[in-house]
């Protein structure tokens, strides 16, 4: 009997999911495709064991931050971490044979972790690889590794199952003739061809595009949840004038947050926003997945074409510089090539639920324990000329909640869904002596504010709690007798208070004033001695001089090397991964030196709080 065949994943974003439906549609199992949380509910343990008929188990997974498992996976790496050491020396998995899919991010040490781990502890108990781990780099693109582990999985389990020799001879290629030509040529056509002048309208073959592009779930319409439509109301809000970045308080009751997560969120209180500057998920970009997906509902051959053509290796250029790089969505396509009219089942089936968004936290518990503050800019463009305004999902829903406390009114909605995500690294070290270097160009200087206001506070707390525990009483307990000299609360105040903190130095980077977020924040806390350098570079103030936080911190190269090489600083990074972290630590290895960013890396004493994409 041949062995069950499963496809597993473990999701934060939706990358992880997206892949392994994918591939599981296209392998079209009878088994389901599952979180890896929800192994128990398989028959995979029985069927994998000594006494089972055999399984092979496909697994996506992803790591978030450092290192962190997605919350739908965690149960699972703790399950075979335990298996792996069974008491009676019984492997649990000793008829499994297994191939996993890590995707990860290289600006952090611990690439692909929970991957890697799940390979590992899957051979440990018992497993046997397929293939070998493969490690997909969102910072770079997941697109080349994920398409070739596809293509191996799809490859390995169609010659298991069929007579399938190494050296057997290719199928050829189907003949296809080309399509009678349109005299009437639609925006999008005349659009790549003025990206790409060398575009002529033929039809591309399977061949040209991925495996994984040419995937589309087979969920059917009445298997879907579909959510309810929004309110007109709140469709009206998002047409008003807005601005590039907010600052939203929420409320929280004394519940453990810990009790919430992204599948039982908290419906927080918005209880204050104010603007920091000057200035269903089918809005997104579209992938080449989804061009594939839409492209066979073209009437017009010469869209359908083109569509392929965009989808597929030879037009990857084209689909750079046309689709991604004006963030080309489902409307500004229906709108380009007419003739394309998808059906609402297969446009369920293509784009995914949305994922939740990470933010942050900007404030300190010490300030309010029932409030957290967070910060987003506002995505507010023209992608592709005559589009309109866009406005990104989240950030556009939740600057319409609040536009009414933004103009003196009230929140048009008065709860916002919220869970916590915790880091594991990204945290001020125990102790206040030690100095920080923080570094976070735009909104990524947003928790560092809260670090300040945190490490403030709390030093004003430890010395206030000492100082009392001090005041009257002499070392060692004895109470002080008539006639001796008292020790008020003021003097002991004043020493506990005079042991020296260590240093902030802050680096932020933003196009001009302007864009100055937190400014006033920032300002004040160099004043009051909180920071003990703030560094900010204008990359759009003068005309051809750009200037960003990579060239604040040759400009303190020496400080730096002091602060971090010798009074032993934490440097925190925050903000976009796909250029500016990569910049800063490679001016860090200028500074510091290759070895010793690595070792730093290694004690945790350059920590990250990143994104791509």
């Amino acid at each position: 009997m041949a062995p069950s065949v499963y496809v597993m994943y473990g999701s934060a974003t939706g990358n992880s999911q997206h892949i392994a439906t994918s591939l599981h549609a296209s392998l079209q199992l009878s088994t389901p495709c599952m979180e890896l949380n929800k192994w128990k509910d398989t028959k995979l343990v029985a069927d994998a064991g000594e006494d089972g008929e055999g399984a092979k188990l496909f697994v996506v997974c992803s790591t978030t931050g450092n290192g962190d498992s997605p919350e739908n996976a965690g149960r699972f790496i703790r399950f075979v971490k335990r298996k792996k050491n069974h008491e009676d020396g019984v492997k649990p998995f000793p008829k499994l044979q297994y191939a996993v899919l890590a995707l990860g991010d290289t600006n952090y040490s611990e690439f692909c972790a929970s991957g890697r781990l799940i390979d590992k502890h899957l051979s440990s108990c018992g497993g046997s690889r397929l293939m070998p781990i493969a490690k997909a780099d969102e910072a770079v693109g997941l697109e080349e590794v994920v398409e070739a582990w596809v293509k191996e999985v799809t490859t390995s389990l169609t010659c298991s199952s069929a007579s399938c020799e190494e050296d057997s001879p290719a199928s050829p290629d189907k003949a296809l003739s080309p399509p009678p030509h349109d005299p009437t040529v639609c925006d999008g056509i005349r659009i790549v061809k003025t990206v790409n002048p060398n575009y002529t309208d033929r039809v591309v073959s399977e061949d040209e595009i991925g495996s994984l592009v040419m995937t589309a779930s087979t969920n059917s319409l009445s298997s879907l949840n579909l959510p309810q439509p929004p309110p007109s109301s709140g469709l009206a809000l998002l047409s008003t004038s807005m601005k590039s970045a907010n600052d939203s308080w929420t409320h929280t009751s004394s519940d453990s947050a810990t009790n919430y997560t992204a599948n039982k969120p908290f419906p927080s209180k918005i209880t204050k926003a104010r603007y920091l500057s000057g200035q269903l998920d089918i809005t997104r970009a579209l992938k080449k997945r989804h061009l594939v997906g839409i492209a066979d509902s073209a009437t017009n051959t010469e869209e359908r074409n083109c569509l392929r053509f965009l989808a597929g290796k030879k037009g990857s250029s084209t689909f750079d510089s046309f689709i991604s790089k004006h963030s080309v969505n489902l409307f500004d396509i229906l709108r380009l090539f007419p003739s394309v009219k998808p059906s609402l089942t297969l446009l369920l089936s293509l784009f995914t639920a949305v994922p939740p968004r990470y933010y942050s936290v900007t404030s300190s518990p010490l300030y309010h324990p029932h409030r957290i503050k967070f910060a987003f800019t506002v995505v507010d463009y023209e992608a592709v000329e005559g589009s309109g305004r866009r406005l990104g999902l989240a950030t556009g829903m939740m600057e319409a909640n609040v536009l009414g406390m933004l103009v003196g009114g009230e929140a048009a909605t008065t709860t916002l869904e919220i869970f916590p995500k915790h880091s594991k690294e990204f945290r001020l070290p125990a102790s206040s002596r030690f100095p920080l270097v923080l570094i976070g160009p735009g909104t990524g200087v947003a928790p560092f504010v809260g670090f300040v206001e945190h490490r403030k506070l709390h030093r004003q707390a430890s010395v206030e709690t000492t100082a009392e525990s001090c005041a009257g009483m002499w070392r060692g307990g004895f109470e002080l007798e008539s006639g001796d000299i008292g020790v008020g609360r003021g003097d002991t105040t004043d020493f506990c208070s005079s042991e020296k903190a260590g240093p902030i130095h802050l680096f932020f980077g933003c196009r001009d004033e302007n864009d100055w977020i937190y400014r006033a924040e920032m300002e004040e806390m160099k004043v009051q001695g909180e920071l003990t350098g703030l560094h900010v570079a204008f990359s759009r103030k003068e005309e051809g001089k750009k200037v960003y936080v990579q060239h604040k911190m040759k400009e303190n190269s020496d400080q730096l090397v002091d602060l971090v090489l010798k009074q032993d600083a934490y440097v925190f990074i925050c903000g976009d991964g796909t250029n500016m972290a990569k910049d800063v630590m490679a001016c860090l290895g200028d500074i510091l030196g290759e070895e010793n960013v690595e070792s730093l890396k290694d004690k945790k004493k350059i920590v990250l709080d990143i994104w791509s994409g």
